[in-house]
Parts: C-alpha cells; structure tokens; sequence
C-alpha cells in the first residue's frame, strides 16, 4: 500500500535504519482532510512513531488552513478508537457525520466490512473554517 501512495501530498513515512516503518496518509476532503491510513510494523508499535506521524500530518493540516481532521477507524479494537480520542479526536455521531463520510462507510460496507463497529471521529483545527 506504501508504494502505492509514493508522490501522495498528504502522505509521511517513518523510516528506520533498515526502511520504513510505518506511515500515514491523509488527504483533503470537504472542509478538510481525512485520515486514510496510519500504519506502523506491529514490532515497532507502542514506541511513538504512530504519534509522531499523526503529530505531522496534524502540522501539515494546519499550514493547508484545514478545518478539521477526520477518520472512520474501529470502536472496539484498543490501539484505535481510544489511540486517537488520546489525541483530540472526538466520536462523530452517524446523523450529524458529513455526507462524503457516509460515502466512505458505505463503500466499506461494499468491501464486506462490519460497519456497525465502525466509528467516525473528528479534530477540530481551526473553529473559524467549520462549516
């Protein structure tokens, strides 16, 4: 999937000594960006480096003049929902979520994905900019 995003504008890698290991990639959607995928090599996780890459793309966000960051991630699995609730990001209710997120939900229903354990989460970065 890395190779895949190579030349993506909202995509940051965490290399080490021996290649990347773990990335993340984030890209604009509505009033602001949507986190598609953070990954980190389960040998490497619980070190920070999934912190540190959400902390740039949070960064990179911000310097665009983003709203707000958004992500759909599962509710029930410990490293998700509370990982990134850690870090500001609040649970969205499905009535209030924004139409292209409910896009996405469904397109994960399409793919087989259970997306009744399925959360929409969201930061807000700049209040001014919501809409």
């Amino acid at each position: 999937m890395l190779e895949q995003c190579v030349g993506e504008e909202g995509l940051l890698v965490a290399v080490g000594r021996y290649g990347p290991v773990g990335f993340g990639l984030c890209e604009r959607l509505g009033p602001g960006c949507h986190l598609q995928q953070l990954s980190v090599l389960p040998e490497r996780a619980r070190r920070g480096i999934g912190s540190a890459i959400l902390d740039g793309l949070l960064e990179l966000s911000l310097e665009r003049g983003d709203a707000a960051m958004t992500l759909i991630t599962y509710a029930d699995i410990a490293w998700n929902r509370p990982f990134y609730a850690r870090r500001g990001f609040r649970v969205v209710a499905r009535e209030r979520a924004p139409e292209h997120l409910l896009r996405l939900l469904d397109e994960e229903r399409g793919l087989g994905i259970d997306i009744s354990r399925r959360v929409v989460m969201e930061r807000i970065l700049n209040k001014e900019l919501q809409g």
